[in-house]
């Protein structure tokens, strides 16, 4: 009889010790990262749109010219505040990409005067009168 008692509390201790790896991974699963939002280095590009089309987006910068693929994920603006009808040649862009089979893809295209602060884009506004 002892014995089965015994194996009862080692049965419960397996099952609380599982609960418990369980629950640390869960909490680990669903905590919001502490990583910055920010995209990795070398995976955004600022330049002028020198073509645009529905299927790519030509950005010529201080480095070159370089062609994103636009796909029907690519976010155009600010939490998806602009379409890319909103967007014309000559235009000052960010584009954040990724590259997959040696591709690179448009995941975000933007100006990049939207990633300042309400502040600093009148201060600079005002600088210009």
């Amino acid at each position: 009889m002892l014995a089965a008692v015994l194996r009862g509390c080692r049965i419960f201790q397996m099952k609380t010790s599982l609960r418990f790896i369980a629950a640390i991974l869960f909490l680990f699963a669903v905590a919001p990262s502490s990583r910055s939002a920010q995209p990795a280095p070398g995976t955004q590009l600022d330049g002028v749109i020198a073509a645009i089309s529905a299927t790519s987006i030509t950005v010529k910068a201080q480095n070159g010219t370089k062609v994103f693929a636009i796909y029907p994920g690519t976010v155009f603006g600010q939490r998806a505040a602009k379409k890319i009808s909103d967007f014309t040649v000559g235009e000052k862009v960010r584009v954040v990409y990724s590259s997959v089979g040696g591709q690179m893809k448009a995941e975000n295209i933007r100006n990049p005067d939207d990633d300042k602060k309400p502040g600093q884009k009148k201060e600079k506004a005002a600088a210009k009168q």
